[in-house]
């Protein structure tokens, strides 16, 4: 597998940092979006893992995150997260112009990819969700989130460590050695990306329509930052191809967990599916 990287500007001025993990005769590619204060190079053995089943992978690092630029932890919008996203989908379908093309975001990024789905319904082939955040297991005090509101409007890029255990990442004790030691891991979080983080779980929750596109949810039973509660109930309620995977006793990063293998595993032959679906149709 090679790994390439590549960079652009945004509107406002911010250098992304871009990633590719060639796959040799593609059949597929994922769009890998991560989630709060990581960054993509964590997907990298994922991403092996894929390009050895013909599926190669492209990522980012988010504004204030990773090695792109940016405050850490802010975002002046929710669009400006979903413009970035847009941006990494175009790019990849002229890296590939004639394959199928899967979203794959991870907590916050889970967030991201669902609402962009739903919302602005782009030319992808299927959508996954890890962990998604549509809900924080522990919903934060009401004033607290009141004081981010006003926070938001006075001083957007305001932050505060995000309040993020990581013991509560994996239950593989090295994997969690590795974040804290990770140099790229941050812990912060404005005012505004938190209120509008808040706005778009709210938004998803209620949402009750149709997807046109198909949808995979994994979540971890004993996810105790991000809610599987709120997961399944969202993919109970909306309509079209949607599929829930609880991962008994499981915790919030799934590809992190002691039996990742399986979980890609899943992952892979539930975008192998739609794959043949796709081609089937054309």
């Amino acid at each position: 597998m090679n790994t390439k990287t590549f960079n652009w500007t945004t509107p406002d001025g911010i250098l992304i940092q871009g990633y590719h993990w060639d796959s040799f005769h593609a059949k597929a590619a994922v769009v890998w979006v991560h989630g709060l204060g990581e960054y993509a190079g964590r997907y990298a053995d994922y991403a092996k893992y894929l390009s050895t089943y013909g599926i190669a992978s492209v990522g980012y690092d988010r504004r204030g995150h990773g090695r792109s630029g940016g405050k850490r932890g802010h975002s002046p919008s929710y669009e400006a997260l979903q413009e970035e996203v847009m941006y990494l989908l175009a790019h990849t379908r002229e890296l590939y112009p004639t394959v199928p093309i899967f979203l794959y975001g991870h907590s916050m990024g889970g967030n991201l990819v669902l609402y962009n789905a739903l919302n602005y319904r782009p030319d992808i082939t299927g959508v996954i969700a890890g962990s998604p955040w549509i809900e924080l297991t522990e919903r934060p005090p009401l004033l607290k989130v009141l004081a981010g509101r006003i926070a938001s409007k006075i001083a957007p890029g305001f932050s505060l460590p995000n309040g993020l255990d990581p013991r509560h990442l994996s239950r593989d004790s090295k994997a969690v050695e590795a974040y804290l030691e990770d140099p790229l891991v941050h812990d912060q979080i404005s005012a505004s990306a938190g209120t509008a983080m808040i706005d778009s779980g709210r938004w998803l929750a209620s949402y009750k329509k149709k997807s046109e596109i198909p949808i995979l949810i994994m979540h971890g039973s004993e996810d105790r930052l991000t809610s599987p509660e709120a997961s399944q109930a969202f993919a109970g309620q909306v309509k079209g191809d949607i599929t829930f995977v609880s991962w008994d006793g499981a915790y919030h990063e799934l590809h992190h967990e002691p039996n990742k293998a399986e979980v890609m595993e899943v992952a892979r032959k539930w975008m192998e599916e739609h794959l043949d679906t796709n081609i089937k149709n054309v």
